[in-house]
């Protein structure tokens, strides 16, 4: 499953700041969704659209929880 599947589908209905990003990636229509294998390669991307820090953080907390459930 992609980064972006399991992230819309496990947190885009929650009403958290981790469902806020997951409800922003799945409007986003020029997200990297198969494109990218790496949480660098989401950063630099996330970047390259001037996010926030706070978008950074949130990016990396749900990186880390998909890939401890990839494992």
């Amino acid at each position: 499953m992609s980064f972006r599947t399991w992230l819309v589908t496990n947190h885009a209905a929650e009403q958290t700041p981790i469902g806020d990003f997951a409800r922003e990636v799945r409007d986003d229509e020029e997200w990297p969704d198969l494109q990218f294998e790496s949480l660098r390669e989401y950063l630099d991307y996330l970047d390259s659209q001037d996010a926030g820090l706070d978008a950074l953080d949130l990016l990396e907390q749900a990186w880390n929880q998909y890939r401890g459930q990839a494992q």
